[in-house]
């Protein structure tokens, strides 16, 4: 439950940082990452079985591969900016409003699969937790608590 608690305070920070290095759209785009690293983390961890000539195999591994691509796409291509029709905001102060933040689209896009990867090994650490122990309610509340006390103690350092 220790593992777990870790895990979960290190996604969320993954994800904020991420997100102060990119935005939040792609923090949505990359969160579809999860199925996908869940699917390899199984078969690496032997919870799933591939099996080449069993259409689901091929559905899950085909899903996959494209979702690793899309994030990367996404990643790479940053697109163009979306302006806003409306006239209350100038093009200056939409323009100093959008250089104030900080601006590192790669670093972020990385940040963000990192903490989706982390998010996938959560769930099957968490699998795991709940075959040994499973009352799911009370290794919730667990979790929750260490978790409080990581965030209240600022990551151990009380």
């Amino acid at each position: 439950m220790i593992l777990l608690a870790t895990l979960s305070c290190s996604v969320q920070t993954l994800l904020y940082f991420g997100i102060e290095y990119s935005n939040p759209t792609l923090a949505s785009a990359m969160t579809d990452l999860v199925p996908a690293f869940t699917f390899l983390i199984a078969v690496i961890a032997g919870m799933e079985k591939l099996g080449l000539k069993l259409k689901s195999t091929l559905a899950k591994s085909s899903g996959t591969t494209i979702l690793i691509i899309g994030a990367l796409l996404m990643t790479f291509y940053r697109g163009p900016p979306i302006f806003f029709n409306d006239q209350s905001i100038s093009p200056k102060k939409f323009h100093q409003l959008h250089i104030s933040t900080k601006s590192n689209w790669i670093l972020g896009g990385f940040l963000l699969a990192a903490a989706n990867f982390l998010l996938a090994f959560l769930y099957i650490v968490q699998a795991w937790v709940i075959n040994d122990y499973p009352e799911e309610f009370m290794v919730t509340t667990v979790t929750c608590g260490l978790v409080t006390t990581y965030v209240s103690c600022g990551w151990l350092n009380c």
